[in-house]
């Protein structure tokens, strides 16, 4: 599986880094990036993307239907997350997380 997710990203093109800030708080705590380059809909259905949080750089999915969101690559600076499909989180909405789950599936190529 871990192979897998290698060649898959692998398989993407190479591509300049554009970070775009989705939110920011007021005392610079917590915030979220997304590298608008990054942004591409996957033959799943999934939107995959980059982003860097107050908490570390993902490699992330969301379903812009389902409202879910994914961390393809693990939290807190895990590299392997192979069940990360089984794993997603349902959005709250008005929150950070939909703050880029909204981001990301209106940037969708």
């Amino acid at each position: 599986m871990v192979a897998g997710l290698c060649f898959f990203w692998m398989a993407l093109p190479a591509h300049a880094e554009k970070w775009v800030s989705v939110f920011n708080d007021d005392k610079n705590e917590m915030f979220a990036d997304v590298d608008v380059d990054s942004i591409r809909k996957g033959d799943d259905g999934l939107v995959y993307f980059n982003d860097r949080t107050d908490i570390g750089s993902n490699a992330a999915a969301v379903d812009c239907q389902k409202r879910i969101l994914y961390k393809v690559d693990g939290y807190m600076g895990e590299k392997e997350n192979p069940n990360w499909k089984s794993k997603g989180n349902k959005v709250v909405p008005d929150s950070n997380g939909s703050k880029i789950l909204d981001f990301v599936c209106s940037h969708a190529k």
